[in-house]
Parts: structure tokens; sequence; C-alpha cells
């Protein structure tokens, strides 16, 4: 079944991508090139048949565009496609932070003193 808001997000996603290649690629004509292959590899494959596919989809266009991100940093431009490289954040490590962090904060305040006298 058609999903034509998908379908219409899925197309924004798509040009999006393709923008911010672009972009970050900026005078580099060997970067822009390559990364426009990539754009190509992304926007080839079929649209996604759900909302949660389309999020997935937003999740590898966003890892796409970090990696492009980081290349541009390191000037590393052309150094390979992202599926090529190994994932560098691991989810449940993240977490794990914000569990610590959340545990050494805690309490954020001192707690409310106790008295006998009704509020």
């Amino acid at each position: 079944m058609r999903h034509p808001f998908i379908e219409d997000q899925w197309k924004q996603l798509c040009d999006r991508v393709n923008q911010t290649a672009e972009h970050l690629a900026g005078d580099q004509d060997d970067v822009a090139s390559a990364w426009a292959q990539q754009v190509d590899q992304f926007a080839q494959q079929d649209p996604p048949g759900s909302y949660p596919d389309l999020l997935r989809r937003v999740a590898q266009a966003a890892d796409l565009a970090s990696t492009w991100r980081d290349d541009q940093a390191h000037g590393a431009g052309t150094s390979g496609s992202a599926t090529d490289r190994p994932v560098t954040s691991d989810p449940v490590e993240s977490e794990d932070w914000v569990t610590e962090a959340g545990m050494e904060s805690f309490p954020a305040s001192d707690p409310p003193s106790w008295t006998s006298a009704a509020v």
C-alpha cells in the first residue's frame, strides 16, 4: 500500500541528503563526486513502506552526513563510503554514560527538610 505522506517525506529526505553533501563538499570536486555516488546509492533504495522504516532511513542519512562531516574535519573527503566503516558510537555505551552521569548528579539538590508543620 502506498503512503503519500511517507513517499513525500522520503523524497524530501533524499533532497536534503543531496543538499548536505553539496554543502559539505564545497569547492572540492573530487569529494563532491564521491559523495554524489553515495547520495545516489542512498536515494536508489526502495521508498520506505512504513513510518518506522522511514525513521530508520533518517538515521542512515544522519550517519552518512556525520561521516561526511568527520571526513571534512580530518581532511579525508574520499576515504570510503559510510558503509565501509565501523560504527564509532556504541548506543549501549552511550546509554551507560547517560546513566552514569545521572547517578553522579543525583540528587541534584539537597532534599527538603522534614518538619512537623503541615503545609
